[in-house]
């Protein structure tokens, strides 16, 4: 059994991979985000993966910008241990304000390479499209 944190499960690629996990078998799904006005992350979580929350999905509600993702102290006990951690959060929205996009894009990262590090776990990062430029081509890891 595999212990996943997800980040970004509300958004559109999040959504989907979360869901393919849950077809699988066995894995421990944690999933850390923010509230919105008037609902929890918990109720949003509710609405999207209703029936596995509390089996086989967590909700913490949190920052992405926060240490540890924002996580109470409490609810962080929980995730001592996690084998990789996903990291789908990113502003996609090329009219953002400089400080915001780079909060999003930047800060949080290097905020969840912190958190996977401090857990020896494996972090998987899903980037925007914008990152390339005007790059053609493959854009090889190196």
């Amino acid at each position: 059994m595999t212990k996943k944190i997800i980040t970004g499960c509300t958004g559109i690629l999040g959504e989907a991979l979360v869901k393919r996990f849950l077809a699988e078998a066995g894995d421990d799904i944690y999933l850390v985000g923010r509230a919105r006005t008037g609902h929890s992350f918990k109720d949003r979580v509710a609405e999207i993966f209703g029936n596995y929350l509390d089996k086989r999905v967590r909700a913490f509600e949190g920052s992405i910008l926060g240490d540890n993702f924002g996580i109470s102290s409490t609810d962080l006990r929980e995730l001592d241990y996690i084998d990789e951690v996903w990291h789908l959060v990113a502003s996609t929205d090329l009219s953002a304000d400089w400080e915001k996009a780079r909060s999003i894009n930047l800060v949080a990262t290097q905020k969840a390479i912190d958190f996977a590090k401090s857990r020896s776990s494996k972090l998987f990062y899903v980037s925007t499209a914008y990152v390339a430029g005007r790059r053609e081509g493959v854009a090889k890891e190196e």
